[in-house]
């Protein structure tokens, strides 16, 4: 079974996500440059995220509304679930580090 999508991009040329289930295992793919080269990019990411702001054309609405009901029997909503904490984490970490360039920045201007 095949899913087709085109998903918005920055230009004005829409990139082809096709999403492709076959002995039960579900494969993404995306034509944009990342996406050529197998890299994880936005539109696949959006898409499996069930993102239809992602879609260039609003008829592809119902069809990932059914693709949305395969994706819980794959592995990717444990691997989602794992970007959004490590997302988390990561923005935290941003935080922590801010604060801590911004105490080396003061103890530069005041002394230490």
């Amino acid at each position: 079974m095949k899913y087709e999508f085109l998903a918005k991009s920055s230009g004005t040329d829409p990139y082809q996500v096709v999403f492709t289930l076959d002995d039960r295992k579900l494969r993404v793919t995306c034509n944009c440059k990342a996406g050529i080269f197998g890299k994880l990019c936005k539109h696949k990411l959006a898409l499996l995220r069930g993102d239809a702001d992602m879609l260039f054309q609003i008829d592809g609405e119902t069809n990932l509304k059914e693709l949305l009901t395969i994706v819980p029997s794959t592995a990717y909503p444990e691997l989602l679930e794992q970007i959004r904490r490590n997302e988390i984490a990561a923005d935290e970490a941003k935080r922590v580090l801010q604060r801590s360039k911004k105490a080396l920045e003061k103890s530069m201007k005041e002394g230490a």
